[in-house]
């Protein structure tokens, strides 16, 4: 049980984080939500989804955000039990840093950054099954000594894999 903890923890920290910029001496707050087309996904259709992401606060993200590259998907069987995917995503390199910040995108609570995802479902899971699945934002700032990381998990939905 430790081992396969540890593996889906190495899987989600394999993928690097997105830049971010956020008000020096301020903990960056972000709210995530995950949401599926559908709570229904067919083993051999595509996964398709949308991370929502706001901030009480006006902070900027990386436009390049994606899965694998500031977004990873946390699953787990409908007791909590992590689980990893049948064939694990390819990563995705990190952006080069940008040095404008005018060029991240601009959140905050009323213009939030929706950032769609389609990907292969044997890529977040195992199999047919009931699931748990979160989406987890990883940003960090990193024109500041020491580097800021921050991390953010949204609420878990339930997603039925079928085998169809």
């Amino acid at each position: 049980m430790i081992f396969v903890l540890m593996l889906i923890a190495a899987s989600t920290a394999l993928w690097p984080p997105a830049q971010a910029d956020w008000p020096v001496g301020k903990k960056m707050k972000l709210a995530v939500v995950l949401e599926p087309r559908s709570n229904r996904q067919g083993i051999a259709e595509e996964f398709d989804a949308a991370v929502r992401i706001a901030s009480a606060d006006k902070v900027g993200l990386d436009p390049a955000m994606s899965f694998t590259r500031g977004i990873s998907l946390l699953v787990s069987t409908i007791d909590g039990t992590p689980v990893s995917p049948a064939f694990p995503p390819a990563g995705s390199p990190p952006t080069p840093p940008i040095t404008d910040t005018t060029y991240l995108t601009k959140v905050d609570h009323k213009k939030p950054m929706l950032v769609k995802l389609r990907e292969n479902p044997r890529t977040i899971f195992p199999g047919a099954g009931r699931y748990r699945v979160r989406a987890i934002v990883s940003v960090f700032d990193w024109r500041h000594k020491p580097v800021r990381y921050e991390q953010f998990t949204s609420p878990s939905v339930i997603i039925d894999v079928s085998n169809s």
